[in-house]
């Protein structure tokens, strides 16, 4: 009897969802998974604007082609229940990540739309949802890579963070090689004096997001990635630390002695803000750890 029960309520269940896709059909509502003008970070393209707003003429054969940036586009169908259950979280990426369009930007293309059949079969699209990395100089007869469609927003952010860090955009997220204090010096513009560097462990994403909401605010101060395992870098600046923290570093003072004798709360406001960021996203159990002129200044979380 039990088991007979669960088969009907699974029945009906079933039955629910395809009365609930139907009508949006019969309704005729193709648009209403996302809102260009409301759904913030989000490019909602068709057939007509996807090549004008994903590619630009480029070189002096005007090719046309992807520019700097990487676009991960979302192809979906707007009666699909498993593309409605997929779309907070496509939403809620977009809005984390709408500061990184110079490196990063988001679209979605409804495939239930007829006017973009066409482009739906262009990318050889036969399920749904699915993501598409377009890469730095990809032209239109690309299809792109596929990205795995993960089922929260933490690990589809995930993803997508450990794919900037494979395309090497921006740079940055890419961690410093074993290398001393002098060797990092030497890679770093002369005009820059300078640089924090995000120190945390393998596998770990937090500097990864940390680094991305703070490039687009600093000028002139460079900022790098490194793993905990630097013991070149880390010995060189005799820093013992395992968790995940930031160094401040000057170029002018690399052998200055003592610990910082400035208060914390007059350090520049780049410092702050890269800190910021940092606690942000380490979680509330952790510690960060700023150095500065190769000195140690801890404070507790």
């Amino acid at each position: 009897m039990l088991r007979r029960f669960r088969s009907l309520n699974s029945i009906a269940v079933t039955a629910t969802h395809f009365a609930i896709i139907l009508l949006i059909i019969l309704c005729g509502d193709v648009d209403s998974l996302y809102d260009g003008n409301t759904d913030r970070g989000l490019y909602v393209l068709t057939e007509e604007s996807f090549n004008p707003t994903v590619y630009r003429h480029i070189g002096p054969n005007r090719e046309l082609r992807t520019e700097s940036n990487l676009w991960i586009v979302q192809f979906y169908n707007s009666w699909c229940g498993h593309c409605i259950k997929f779309s907070p979280i496509y939403k809620a990426l977009a809005n984390r990540t709408q500061h990184w369009s110079a490196y990063l930007k988001l679209g979605v293309v409804n495939c239930a739309d007829d006017l973009n059949r066409d482009l739906c079969t262009r990318f050889g699209i036969r399920q749904t949802p699915v993501l598409r990395l377009l890469t730095t100089g990809s032209h239109p007869a690309n299809k792109g890579e596929d990205v795995e469609v993960r089922h929260s927003t933490t690990n589809l952010l995930q993803t997508v963070l450990d794919v900037m860090e494979y395309q090497r955009t921006p740079r940055e997220l890419q961690p410093l090689p074993e290398q001393r204090v002098g060797e990092l010096w030497a890679s770093l513009p002369r005009s820059v004096n300078e640089v924090a560097v995000i120190v945390e462990p393998i596998g770990s994403h937090v500097g990864k997001e940390a680094l991305l909401h703070a490039l687009p605010n600093l000028h002139a101060i460079a900022l790098r990635r490194a793993h905990n395992n630097n013991r070149a870098l880390l010995d060189s600046l005799n820093v013992n630390e395992r968790t995940t923290f930031v160094m401040f570093l000057d170029r002018l003072h690399p052998d200055e002695k003592g610990l910082v004798s400035k208060p914390f709360h007059t350090f520049p406001v780049w410092k702050l803000f890269v800190l910021y960021e940092i606690r942000k996203n380490v979680g509330k159990n952790a510690r960060v750890v700023i150095v500065k002129m190769n000195r140690l200044l801890s404070r507790a979380h």
